[in-house]
This record gives structure tokens, C-alpha cells and sequence, in this order.
């Protein structure tokens, strides 16, 4: 507690709305609602959730109709199994007939595991059973659109983010002081992330999962890293680095390896057999999808500015994912090797991994570094340097930047104003016309930013392998502050 008064007033159980809640659930949510008030404070954390929740309405353009066809889809199907697989099944004949027109080999949408198809089913039935139907509608590949959500739906979608980035926060309190989680809560990248995907729902299960290792507690770590698994696909990286922790730390190494990824692979498994077909088509999208974004295969876009003629599309989608492929299994497998011989703690060792994943991938979305960011907060608090502070400062100033170039900045507005009839589909579609004939100046910039990224990212990685703490165990927040 922070002594203040609105802690006071927050933190005083009601006996009204707990009489008929269970004895021990009462006092584990009392004890966690205390837990978080204190190692924050309850006015920060009552802003960062205001913040949030005022930012709510905004969408990120193409993803806003990803959202709102899943949610249409699913919400008109009161069968959680078949409602759940829909999007999978339109997505693989979206795909089918993307390619057969001849414009590319997957339809993009619903590319993920089901473990958030299975915390929106309950909403999108509700929402249809009190306001109607929802009508899904597939735009052209590559065409700007934007769904008009209604800002109330578009706030309960986002409520697990919303709690998940509170929840973070308290991990990372507890992890790196409370500096650290209050930096992060009110972090400009992390609040675009919040309004844009639900990349912040994974983001406790990885740390918690990360946090049971480093207490030998080895099946509940694979456990929860499988559950973020099955959110998004990233956190199933991290048992490859809590495998090699329990070999080095472990008295039983060899069966405490063995716990944590059989758990991994038993909670991802749970999740997701039921739709497993989907899952794997949406693996296959992954692995299959041209690179570009921010990494420096974002070069090929350059290319067309730079040969206003010449046709590199082709050549695109030829080499691009075959590439991909190489670069990204060359700098998991490089980065695991050099961990292990350099005897990296769990953290460090956790966190070159994902640069290594940031660093090899042939395409990284701005949303991507959530996971980096958060784990180099962390390890810059446990031991600072300036390596590390311009590392924490390159994982959330670069994608911030180029998200409000590539988006762009005004596109997360189109959204609301479609619902709230500010816009047109029609108009919002005119003025990207306009913007898009700038936009084809800004592609060698965009490709710079990305090679940069990239690059900072490696940086990263090389200063974990080589460098060592030179204030080890400390959780200074000026520390911190230097990098903000």
C-alpha cells in the first residue's frame, strides 16, 4: 500500500459483493488487488488503466476487420467448437481464392493460435444476442480498409489486454522494482500495443512462466509458457532456455528438462487439438508469408522506388520466405549455442533469444518487440550498463516511429470515426490514395529503419554474449529513467 487515500479506498473489501464468493478465492483476489496497489501504487495504476481504456475506440486499420469477422463469425455460432474453427475455415478459402486470382498465397487473417478465439467466443455471443447480428466483410489483399467497431465492443475486446498489461506490471514490479513497472504501464509503445493487438495477453504467461523456472519449478513453467503459447506462438521459443536452465541448475537436470517442455507441450496441446487443422494452416501461413515490415527484407519495397519499372514482386515471394527461413533458424540456433557456452543467466539468456528471433525474422511487425522490451527492463534493472539502456531505448522508440509512418498515425482514428459516421469507408479510402502516393517516397526510409532495428537488435545480442553487469542485483530507477 501507498498510504494514500484512494488506496485506502480501493483496497477495503466490500462486504457486499464477497459475501457469496468462496472463502480462499476471496482472499487470494484481496491479496492480489493489495499486492498490485502496493508494489505500484494504487493512482498509477488506476491511470494507466483510465489511459487505457480511454485509448479503447482507436484500431489499427487491416486488423480492425481481422477482429470484427472473427468476433461476427464466431458470434453467430452458439457452439464454441464449431464457432472457434470458422475462422480458420474462412481463412483457408480466402487463401484459396487469393492465390487462384493469382494475387497472393494467403488471405490474411485469422493467423494465430485459439487461446484468444476462446476468451472472445463468450463476448461476440452476447454482443450478438444483445445487439444483432454481425455482418463479416473480406477486403482485397493489400486494399486499405477498416472496420467501423462500436467503441463499447471495441473496449470489451480489449479488457484481457487491458488486464494483462496490469498484470505484467505487477510481475515486473516484483522482477525489477517498481519503477521498472510503472515505466512500462505509461509507455507510449506499450500503450500502442494494448490499442492495437492482443500481444499483451501472452506477456504474463511468458514472464510467470520465465519467474517458475527461476524457481526450479519446472513442469508449471512449461505449463504456462505453453498457455502463452497458445495465445501467441512466440512464448513456446522459451522453453528452449528454460530447458538449458534446468540442465545447468537443476539436481535432476535431465527430468526437469523434460517436466517443462512435457508441460509446454501438454498445455499448448489441450488449447489447441481441437482445431488443430487451423492451427496448422495458420503455421503454415507464417512460415509461408513474403518478409518486409520492419526488417531488412523490407528492402524489396525500396527496390520498386528505387526501379520504378521493374517488377520485384515475383522475385518477393520467391526467395523471401525461403530466406527467412535461414536467417531466422541460423540466429536462434547461433544465439542458443553462444548463451550456453557463455553460461548466461536465465534472463540474459531469455532475452538474446528473442533478439535472436527479432534479428533473424524476415518479418517483423511493430507489435513484435513487446516481449524484447519487457525482458530488457528487466535485465537492465538487475544489472545496468549503457549498452543496456540504449537497447531498452531502441526496442520501443524504432517500432513506435515506424508504426506512425507505416500505419500510419492517423489510420488507428478511421475506425471509430466509421462507427461514430465521421467518415466514410469511401472517403477514409480517398485520403489513404493521397497518402499513398507519398508513402512510396517513404519505403527506403521505412527499409533503413528496419535494417537499424535489426541491426540494434544484434548489437543486443552481442553485448549479452560478451559484456558483463557492472551493478549486479541493482533496481535503481534513475537506472531505468535514462532510457525512457
Amino acid at each position: 500500500m501507498d498510504g494514500s487515500p484512494i488506496s485506502s479506498v480501493v483496497a477495503a473489501p466490500n462486504p457486499w459483493a464477497w459475501r457469496l464468493a468462496p472463502a480462499r478465492l476471496r482472499l487470494l483476489l484481496e491479496a492480489g488487488s493489495a499486492a498490485l496497489g502496493g508494489s505500484i501504487g494504487w493512482s498509477a495504476l488506476l491511470g494507466a488503466i483510465a489511459l487505457r481504456i480511454l485509448l479503447s475506440p482507436l484500431q489499427h486499420t487491416w486488423d480492425s476487420q481481422t477482429w470484427w469477422n472473427a468476433l461476427a463469425q464466431m458470434g453467430a455460432d452458439p457452439n464454441p467448437l464449431t464457432a472457434i474453427a470458422h475462422p480458420y475455415q474462412s481463412m483457408r478459402a480466402m487463401s484459396d481464392l487469393a492465390a487462384g486470382l493469382g494475387r497472393e498465397l494467403y488471405y490474411e487473417y485469422w493467423a494465430y493460435p485459439p487461446g484468444m478465439l476462446m476468451l472472445w467466443w463468450p463476448l461476440a455471443r452476447l454482443w450478438t444476442l444483445a445487439a444483432g447480428p454481425m455482418i463479416p466483410h473480406f477486403a482485397i489483399p493489400d486494399t486499405f480498409t477498416a472496420a467501423p467497431f462500436p467503441p463499447l465492443l471495441s473496449f470489451l475486446m480489449k479488457v484481457p489486454a487491458i488486464a494483462a498489461d496490469v498484470i505484467t506490471a505487477g510481475l515486473l514490479a516484483r522482477l525489477a522494482g517498481r519503477t521498472t513497472a510503472r515505466w512500462y504501464l505509461f509507455n507510449p509503445y506499450v500503450l500502442l500495443v494494448c490499442l492495437w493487438t492482443f500481444d499483451p495477453v501472452m506477456m504474463p504467461l511468458l514472464l510467470g512462466g520465465l519467474l517458475a523456472a527461476e524457481r526450479g519449478r519446472w513442469t508449471l513453467s512449461g505449463m504456462l509458457l505453453g498457455l502463452g503459447g497458445a495465445v501467441k506462438f512466440v512464448p513456446l521459443l522459451f522453453l528452449a532456455p528454460v530447458c538449458l536452465w534446468a540442465m545447468r541448475r537443476s539436481r535432476t537436470r535431465w527430468r526437469s528438462a523434460v517436466f517443462a517442455a512435457g508441460g509446454g507441450a501438454v498445455a499448448f496441446a489441450v488449447v489447441c487439438l481441437p482445431w488443430w487443422n487451423g492451427v496448422q494452416f495458420a503455421l503454415a501461413f507464417q512460415a509461408g508469408r513474403a518478409g518486409g515490415s520492419m526488417s531488412w527484407q523490407s528492402i524489396w519495397n525500396a527496390l520498386g522506388w528505387w526501379q520504378p519499372l521493374a517488377d520485384f514482386r515475383t522475385v518477393h515471394l520467391s526467395l523471401s520466405a525461403g530466406i527467412g527461413d535461414l536467417t531466422l533458424s541460423g540466429a536462434l540456433l547461433v544465439t542458443l549455442w553462444l548463451t550456453w557456452l557463455r553460461q548466461l543467466d536465465l534472463w540474459d539468456m531469455s532475452l538474446a533469444l528473442m533478439l535472436a528471433y527479432l534479428a533473424g525474422s524476415k518479418l517483423v511487425n511493430e507489435v513484435y518487440p513487446l516481449p524484447a522490451l519487457a525482458l530488457a527492463a528487466i535485465c537492465l534493472a538487475r544489472g545496468a550498463s549503457p549498452a543496456r539502456q540504449r537497447l531498452v531505448l531502441a526496442l520501443w522508440v524504432t517500432p513506435l516511429v515506424f508504426a506512425l509512418i507505416n500505419v500510419p498515425f492517423w489510420g488507428f482514428v478511421v475506425s471509430p470515426a466509421e462507427a461514430l459516421g465521421l467518415v466514410s469507408a469511401n472517403g477514409a479510402w480517398t485520403y489513404y490514395q493521397g497518402y499513398a502516393q507519398t508513402y512510396q517516397y517513404l519505403s527506403p526510409a521505412l527499409a533503413g529503419i528496419g535494417v537499424t532495428f535489426q541491426g540494434a537488435c544484434v548489437y543486443g545480442i552481442v553485448h549479452l554474449v560478451r559484456g558483463r553487469r557492472t551493478e549486479a542485483g541493482t533496481r535503481l530507477g534513475p537506472v531505468l529513467a535514462h532510457a525512457v
